[in-house]
């Protein structure tokens, strides 16, 4: 039984892993990944013996065990399980029966047990299948993380490759027409794109648009700026409205000459913002 995360962003062949698994005997293997020991309260961090039989597991502790010979690096859990099903199924059924003494939780409950009770549980190290000598994973689970992960895809070279033939990434298939830039005129009406992302059925009219991923179906309209920012489908920016550092959710028209990303205390008041100053406008708002 493999058990996937879904909130994370990474390349992997879950044949090796399972592979791994099965040449070992193991009861259960979990994806392990090497991380900063000050990002400790973030993963379950375990230690391995030569074999990678893991040895211990702490859920979230201030400060993870450190891998032996690499000091301030430690090894996470990526939330990636292969279970033999039988013994998936006898410890769940175990952890009901503990009823409020569990927290019903994989790494909190179920895999301390198994360690504890000598069961046959392993790491399997993450290895990218482009070869990359540091394998690119990123955990998403926050708005600041999901809008770097993003941006990070408009890079001149980016560390994930949406590009590559030889594993390629099949997204969701739009029928929309071809995304398309257009005006270039004397009164300053002129497209700008700049280390974009554009999906079908983006048009982008006499705008500057830099640094951006623009879902399908978003229309720029003449003079609007939009940096830095993530638009959903079907978003509409009204012309010469100005927008940075944001996250637009599905179908939101935002209106002519608006401003959102440039006044922290006034995002505030209509938008979450985050600690860091991205605004995220939801799909349900109406200006």
């Amino acid at each position: 039984m493999l058990i996937l995360s879904g909130d994370h962003v990474y390349k992997m062949d879950y044949g090796r892993m399972i592979r791994e698994h099965l040449d070992r005997g193991a009861a259960l293997t979990v994806g392990a990944v090497r991380i900063p020991a000050e990002q400790s309260r973030q993963f379950g961090i375990f230690q391995v013996d030569a074999d990678r039989r893991i040895m211990s597991f702490e859920e979230k502790p201030e400060r993870g065990k450190e891998i032996p010979g690499e000091p301030g690096v430690c090894m996470g859990s990526m939330g990636i399980y292969v279970f033999e099903t039988g013994e998936l199924i006898r410890r769940l059924r175990a952890d009901a029966e503990r009823g409020d003494a569990s927290t019903h939780d994989f790494g909190r409950d179920i895999i301390p047990h198994m360690v504890g009770d000598g069961a046959r549980v392993y790491a399997h190290g993450f290895v990218d299948v482009g070869g990359a000598a540091e394998p690119y994973w990123r955990d998403v689970g926050t708005i600041d993380t999901y809008f770097e992960s993003n941006l990070e895809l408009c890079g001149v070279e980016p560390r994930f490759n949406l590009y590559d033939r030889n594993w390629p990434i099949y997204s969701l298939w739009h029928a929309d027409p071809p995304a398309k830039t257009v005006l270039d005129e004397e009164d300053g009406r002129r497209a700008e794109v700049v280390d974009c992302l554009l999906c079908p059925g983006v048009v982008v009219s006499g705008a500057k648009v830099r640094h951006s991923v623009l879902s399908n179906l978003v229309y720029v309209a003449e003079h609007a700026e939009v940096k830095d920012s993530i638009l959903f489908s079907g978003v509409v920016v009204g012309a010469g409205a100005k927008i940075q550092r944001t996250i637009v959710d599905k179908w939101v028209k935002i209106p002519p000459d608006a401003r959102i990303g440039y006044d922290p205390e006034e995002d505030a008041r209509r938008f979450t913002v985050t600690s860091s100053g991205i605004a995220v406008v939801p799909r349900s708002y109406t200006f």
